[in-house]
């Protein structure tokens, strides 16, 4: 994901998760967060050094779209300076429908 200028960090973006953490801990993750997801999934969010990407990366592509919708949606809002959002690599609309598929298998 391409930001039109520097990312807050990880933590401004995750309010509710990083007041669980001691200050320094906060401060080692301004870059770099590691999330679980309910059904165990880990997801794992970098920071650029210039700061204007961060790339989302999991083993699941389903686990991706809650936390991408998250980051999207906290950083367009005015509060946080409407950030405009690109993405700069090919959309991997295969696996997702194929996560789309096994989720209406499951569901009947």
């Amino acid at each position: 994901m391409l930001l039109d200028k520097g990312a807050p960090g990880l933590p401004t973006i995750f309010p509710d998760i990083t007041q669980l953490l001691s200050e320094d801990d906060v401060k080692a993750c301004r870059r770099q967060l590691t999330l679980r997801n309910h059904s165990g999934e880990l997801i794992s969010l970098l920071t650029s050094k210039d700061e204007l990407k961060i790339r989302i990366q999991s083993n699941q592509i389903a686990a991706i779209w809650p936390i991408l919708l998250h980051i999207v949606s906290t950083l367009e809002s005015k509060q946080n300076g409407g950030y405009k959002v690109q993405y700069t690599e090919r959309l991997p609309i295969k696996e997702l429908e194929a996560a789309i598929d096994v989720h209406f298998e499951h569901r009947n």
